[in-house]
């Protein structure tokens, strides 16, 4: 069996007390027990996940920013994101090293 911090140990039985007890008062079988809770821990797994980046396609102002800011800032992240291995970048974003290293002279190394 895989060990566990002990502050999950202590929140796995007292949440299995608690539907254990909720159970037996409403009258649920295992089955309904199970699923709730499997459930319940889902949902939670889906709360404490972080937000994937995004591309805002709008400005501050609401107006939409133009393909080159976009561009840039995809760019950017991808450069972020592998860790300043251009080949990856380029590779990522499907384009090659060439038109990489084009598109980041034309506007400047992102910051």
């Amino acid at each position: 069996m895989p060990s566990a911090e002990p502050g999950v140990l202590t929140t796995f039985r007292t949440d299995r007390e608690a539907l254990a007890q909720a159970a037996e008062e409403d009258g649920l079988t295992v089955s309904e027990l199970t699923r709730i809770a499997v459930a319940d821990f889902l949902e939670r797994r889906r709360q404490a996940e972080p937000a994937l980046p995004s591309l805002a396609l709008l400005s501050a102002r609401g107006k939409l920013r133009t393909l080159e800011e976009l561009e840039l800032e995809a760019i950017t992240f991808a450069i972020e994101h592998c860790r300043d291995n251009m080949s990856l970048v380029a590779q990522s974003l499907g384009i090659g090293r060439s038109t990489l290293y084009r598109k980041i002279n034309k506007r400047g190394r992102p910051p």
